[in-house]
């Protein structure tokens, strides 16, 4: 099972950066199936040191620019970052229904859980880049998030079939439902 899960891995990143870089091909290393789709969020699990590790660096940043600011726990971090999957994926449900592309569906979210991966490991990097850098905090974080939409918009957009304005919505649809989840979370646990 592990080395399946491996090779399920290896295959779905490297098909999420081939997408990435606009290879429609890249669809062809995702195992498409429904185990496939169900086995596509154990990408939480890979990612899952790289969002502690941002979350320790994002506290560090944190600290040093404003001391009196509660943070969430790092149980409350992970409560978060554990709902943000299921959570895009019922994002990507509308918005294939609304476009009429829910048979693209199941590519979609498989293919945004292995970038997520890799997009996980790049907030990772620039947090840790922020702390170890304060000044340059904002320039940092904001041109890494801004790759990381330019990404998932090209995955999506190959995974689900659309043209430029629908893909565009998708990502902004996707990236204001974590968002918005994010702070209703910080609410409910402050």
């Amino acid at each position: 099972m592990i080395s399946t899960f491996a090779r399920e891995a290896r295959a779905g990143i490297y098909g999420a950066v081939r997408l990435a870089a606009r290879d429609p091909k890249g669809l062809d290393g995702f195992n498409l199936t429904v185990a496939g789709f169900w086995r596509s969020f154990l990408a939480a699990a890979l990612a899952l040191p790289f969002f502690a590790v941002e979350r320790m660096a994002a506290r560090i940043i944190v600290a040093e620019l404003d001391p009196d600011r509660r943070l969430p726990t790092p149980l409350e971090d992970l409560a978060v970052y554990l709902a943000g999957w299921p959570l895009a994926a019922a994002a990507l449900l509308g918005a294939c229904m609304l476009l009429r592309r829910t048979d693209r569906f199941a590519a979609g979210v498989i293919a945004l859980n292995w970038l997520t991966v890799l997009t996980q490991i790049a907030v990772c990097i620039a947090e840790l880049a922020a702390a170890a850098v304060p000044e340059g905090f904002t320039l940092i974080v904001i041109s890494v998030l801004m790759a990381i939409l330019v990404f998932e918009y090209r995955v999506l957009r190959i995974a689900l079939a659309l043209d430029i304005a629908p893909a565009i919505g998708v990502v902004a649809a996707i990236t204001l439902v974590d968002n918005l989840a994010s702070v209703a979370a910080l609410r409910l646990f402050a």
